[in-house]
């Protein structure tokens, strides 16, 4: 799901740990979480945004190697684990072959082939505004944005995302950016389990991502 996805050689380069025993049932909550939310999960044992175990939005678990700083982490993975069930009905985690032809889409290249409207492997402005509706939709569910405003965030994040200046957004400058709202978005999530403030939920009084930032600490 992520920072800047290394290749399948360096991550047989790190430690490969042994898979935690987990309670099927608390796995299965945890994927859930992650699904409602759109966010990989920590797992027990690991500090969320840091290197450890995570349970993704299709229900699997994987080691992660975090490396970078924290507005700009470097995401890889090392392994990854699906559920599956024995003949006699007990539950399994089978490895995943990571280096398969056949690779599932991380969560941070699934939202940017939901941006990327026109298929190039870009994103304008425009385009941007998808990831712009979908931040102050799941941090701010009840503001409603204006045309206006939605417009004026996506040139505020395109002027934010776009370090080679050529007035678009390619896939590495979009990860760590979305990687980054992960992690802000479930420390958000915890805030609000401890206040239940309903007037959060509306955000900011400005729509600008540095007050959503600010708001977030």
């Amino acid at each position: 799901s992520t920072g800047d996805c290394k290749s399948s050689k360096m991550a047989e380069a790190l430690e490969h740990e042994a898979l935690p025993d987990m309670d099927p049932e608390i796995a299965r909550q945890a994927a859930a979480h992650a699904t409602e939310y759109g966010v990989m999960m920590a797992a027990p044992g690991t500090t969320q945004g840091e290197s450890g175990w995570y349970f993704d939005v299709d229900g699997s678990r994987s080691q992660w190697h975090v490396e970078g700083t924290e507005w700009d982490p470097v995401w890889t993975i090392v392994q990854q684990f699906k559920e599956d069930t024995t003949e006699d009905g007990a539950v399994t985690w089978v490895k995943v072959d990571l280096g398969a032809a056949v690779v599932e889409p991380t969560e941070a290249e699934s939202k940017f082939t939901e941006c990327d409207l026109d298929g190039d492997g870009l994103l304008t402005a425009k385009e941007l505004e998808v990831a712009v509706s979908w931040v102050f939709s799941v941090f701010f569910p009840l503001r409603e944005l204006t045309d206006e405003e939605r417009t004026s965030e996506a040139m505020r994040l395109l002027r934010g995302l776009d370090k080679n200046e050529d007035a678009q957004v390619d896939f590495a400058e979009f990860e760590s950016w979305y990687m980054l709202k992960q992690q802000q978005l479930l420390t958000l999530q915890s805030k609000r389990k401890n206040k239940q403030v309903a007037e959060d939920l509306s955000g900011p009084e400005t729509v600008s991502m540095e007050a959503l930032n600010k708001h977030n600490e």
